[in-house]
Parts: structure tokens; C-alpha cells; sequence
């Protein structure tokens, strides 16, 4: 059994950026112990580039430099898609989902 001193140990090395396993190699239990002792209590830690919220304003900055949309989407570090639903909101564009497509079987 584990006690709350333990878990609140475990939720401070969570805080910190250790991971599960990080964490059940350093108190010697497995993995699913430490996710089920943590579950609900422990908030989730994500790796990677924090996401930067892209705005109609940076698209349509950069549109009327002269980029293309995938040059655009390249910049900003996000999609061709949101590129074009934020040219949408802007009224730049029609709809994106009524573009005409290729059918690839007629």
C-alpha cells in the first residue's frame, strides 16, 4: 500500500517534469503503479514546444508579403489547414471545406 506521503513525493518529481517511468525506477515499483496512484491528482506535463496561438492577423500579414499558404504555414510553425481557416475568418477565401477536390477515382 502506498501512503500520502509518498504520493505527494511522487506529485512534486511529476511537478518537476519526471515522467512515470522516471519516477517507478527511482521508488522501485512499475510504471501502472505510479499512473494509478497519480490518476486525477497529478495534472498531465507535456513535452515539446508549447503551441503558440496563431492569429488572423499573423496570417494575413504574411499573406500580403507575398508567401504562399504552405510558406505561410511553414513561418508560423502550424498547418496549410489552419492557414486557411484563418484566411476563412478573415473573409479571404471561400469555405474551405467547399473547394472543389479531385475525385481520384472517376
Amino acid at each position: 500500500m502506498i501512503d500520502a506521503a509518498t504520493v505527494a513525493r511522487w506529485q512534486a518529481w511529476r511537478a518537476a517534469g519526471a515522467t512515470f517511468r522516471e519516477i517507478a525506477r527511482a521508488a522501485r515499483v512499475s510504471d501502472k503503479t505510479v499512473r494509478k496512484a497519480l490518476a486525477g491528482v497529478s495534472p498531465p506535463v507535456r513535452r515539446g514546444p508549447q503551441k503558440r496561438p496563431i492569429s488572423v492577423d499573423d496570417v494575413c500579414t504574411l499573406i500580403d508579403q507575398g508567401h504562399s499558404w504552405t510558406e505561410t504555414a511553414q513561418l508560423l510553425g502550424c498547418s496549410r489547414t489552419l492557414v486557411m481557416a484563418r484566411l476563412h475568418e478573415a473573409g479571404r477565401v471561400a469555405n474551405p471545406d467547399t473547394r472543389p477536390r479531385k475525385n481520384r477515382y472517376h
